[in-house]
């Protein structure tokens, strides 16, 4: 932002007229919350008597972009998570080792000679599945194991009904990982990953006994978010799809997106989900991301009050007994006289003025 260029004029004696009380009016916004930035609010000033010969500053009218930045704390976090629950009754017998990452056919683990295989896909694995089921869970397991590279000869058809054709790509996979090839798949056999995982904690150890259903291991996003709490004053400068910037915990600044805002379990702050808008599409490439997981960071936006507007410090500003506004402005022949203006919209210490141009010269202390 543009600092006003300033001159100083010897101002014969004038006798100015006693400003009038506090600023009133919902029209002038003096503190629309830049505080929050660290940046102090002035108000028009309200100015004793010059005395004779006064040296005062003169100043045009500048036109800028009225703006606030707004900062938060926020922490980063997975995206997503998901708990791999064990297929059966039995010993662990083989685990995946804590930050592995996963891939659509990823053995995570075996418990005695069930291995629990991650797939790609949508549809989280609800039933067991064999010869005669239909869904589009059923489409969503062909076209996985079709995309991994079993039906070499195509020949299955990748649809909702699960063929003699389909058992038989489901034996050729089960026979490729060390299970039984029985071309049907029980509900925990698999696991279903929509987007790249990493292995957060493992929850059993080799040779330990599980139950149907207890937890392995969990895993987490290789895409991390920003959950920040922010506070209403300032949220409401913000929308999904908006802006930020981050900076990490070594400094390093990241550009992001609002992916979301909802309301807090108190109603004075909200909650912004961010994603980093240019981490890497690659999952196996996010370092910058990856290393800050359960870390703090720092958010910034800039708020735009107003743009390409006439603006005037704010202690240019003399505010009258009857309500109005006036800046002082010395003509050509060092003649000062008061102007009626009306201020508007403020950033920091400038305020949007109309009622004089920007080849105005006005005084100010």
């Amino acid at each position: 932002m543009p600092s006003p260029t300033t001159r100083t004029a010897t101002i014969a004696a004038v006798v100015l007229l006693t400003i009038g009380a506090a600023i009133g009016g919902s029209w002038l916004v003096l503190d629309t919350g830049a505080a929050s930035a660290g940046t102090a609010q002035d108000t028009p000033n309200d100015t004793d008597e010059p005395t004779a010969e006064a040296d005062l500053t003169v100043v045009q009218p500048q036109r800028v972009d009225l703006t606030i930045e707004h900062e938060a704390t926020g922490g980063v976090a997975a995206a997503a998570t998901q708990s791999v629950p064990s297929p059966i009754d039995g010993t662990v017998v083989a685990m995946i080792d804590p930050g592995s990452k996963v891939e659509p056919g990823t053995v995570l683990a075996v418990v005695d000679d069930h291995p629990v295989t991650a797939i790609g896909g949508t549809i989280p694995m609800w039933r067991s599945l064999g010869v005669g089921d239909e869904g589009a869970d059923v489409e969503q397991l062909e076209q996985a194991l079709v995309g991994l590279g079993f039906d070499p000869d195509g020949e299955v058809t990748v649809d909702e009904q699960y063929t003699s054709a389909t058992a038989a790509m489901v034996a050729d996979w089960q026979t490729s990982y060390g299970a039984d090839d029985t071309g049907s798949v029980d509900r925990y056999d698999v696991v279903v990953l929509d987007r790249g995982m990493v292995v957060a904690s493992v929850t059993a150890t080799i040779g330990a006994r599980v139950g149907d259903g207890e937890s392995l291991l969990s895993l987490d996003s290789v895409e991390q978010i920003v959950t920040a709490s922010i506070p209403v004053a300032d949220a409401v400068t913000l929308r999904a799809g908006d802006a930020v910037e981050l900076m990490l915990p070594d400094r390093t600044t990241l550009s992001g997106l609002v992916r979301s805002l909802a309301l807090g379990s108190d109603s004075s702050v909200r909650i912004a989900e961010i994603e980093f808008a240019d981490r890497a599409t690659d999952d196996t490439d996010q370092t910058a991301t990856a290393s800050v997981a359960g870390r703090s960071v720092d958010v910034s936006w800039t708020e735009t009050v107003a743009s390409d507007v006439l603006t005037l410090p704010a202690d240019a500003f003399r505010h009258l007994d009857d309500g109005s506004y006036v800046v002082d402005v010395v003509s050509d022949d060092g003649m000062v006289t008061a102007v009626t203006v009306e201020p508007g919209r403020s950033a920091g210490n400038l305020i949007e003025v109309s009622g004089v141009t920007a080849q105005t010269d006005v005084t100010r202390p």
